[in-house]
């Protein structure tokens, strides 16, 4: 569920900038902001780009660093809240894609089942043209080729979505089968770290208050793992109190990308010799997973 979660966000990050869909980015930001998706400063810094294209893109760095499901779930809401029912239907056929594909790529489908069946449901047009397409790839599909997969879309894409939508998928798709496994535990460990990230997130006034990890030697230890930039350590510096030192650290932080930052925080939390908070978050991740 997390992985369709995940990939639903990304399928939808394109949807929506489609100039043909008439969007309301402002709305959707304030919307986010109301679900808790957004902090203030971020919802600023977002409405401050250019373009609506560059806001969407901005706003789901956001969405995607935050656990796939509940986002998921809250901004399908709000699409909804926006009477964005062509989106969502644009968004569910997309997904319908992405599955057929990699249950034919990871064999998870009947391929005989499926070869019998109406693409997405889509009635099947007059003519032969259609009828010798399908024909050829349901030979390749046999062996799970990614050639094949491509061809399904272009079917898919003819017969049941608009050009742009479809090139869209197609790219996507080719991108995430340059090499099957790999890609697919990739995105699995991109949610896995998400996780971690959000529970880093959820505990860090725990590790400051009850396990007293100093922000200091946070700081320093982060810093030469080039964590921060110049500018970003001389604003958590300027905190003289110690607490706001910690909290203008953890701010800055968690505006990053934290599939590229959670293992680097966990392995300073070693460093610097606390062990003890690093097994506390372990702890807290067990029993979420339960």
């Amino acid at each position: 569920m997390d992985d369709e979660a995940f990939t639903g966000l990304r399928r939808l990050q394109g949807i929506l900038k489609d100039k043909k869909l008439d969007f309301n980015v402002e709305e959707f930001l304030e919307k986010m902001s109301m679900h808790d998706l957004i902090y203030p400063r971020d919802k600023r810094e977002t409405m401050a780009k250019n373009r609506d294209n560059e806001r969407i893109d901005a706003a789901f760095v956001i969405l995607l660093q935050q656990d796939p499901r509940p986002t998921f779930k809250k901004v399908k809401q709000i699409l909804s809240e926006m009477k964005m029912d062509n989106v969502l239907k644009k968004l569910e056929a997309a997904l319908r894609v992405s599955k057929t594909v990699f249950d034919i790529i990871l064999g998870g489908s009947n391929v005989e089942r499926f070869q019998e069946s109406n693409i997405l449901g889509a009635p099947e047009p007059n003519g032969s043209g259609f009828t010798g397409c399908k024909k050829q790839f349901q030979k390749l599909l046999k062996t799970r080729n990614v050639v094949a997969c491509i061809v399904l879309l272009i079917a898919v894409g003819t017969y049941s979505m608009d050009l742009r939508e479809f090139l869209v998928s197609v790219l996507a798709f080719v991108s995430n089968a340059e090499s099957k496994g790999e890609k697919i535990l990739s995105q699995k460990q991109r949610i896995e770290n998400l996780k971690w990230w959000n529970i880093i997130r959820a505990n860090r006034l725990v590790l400051r208050d009850e396990y007293n990890v100093d922000g200091k030697e946070l700081l320093r230890n982060l810093s030469d793992k080039n964590v921060f930039t110049p500018p970003e350590e001389k604003q958590i510096r300027s905190k003289d109190d110690p607490r706001e030192l910690y909290d203008e650290l953890f701010e800055i932080l968690f505006h990053k990308d934290g599939n590229k930052y959670v293992s680097i925080f966990l392995n300073t939390l070693t460093a610097i010799g606390r062990q003890d908070a690093r097994e506390f978050l372990l702890t807290q991740a067990k029993v979420t997973s339960e």
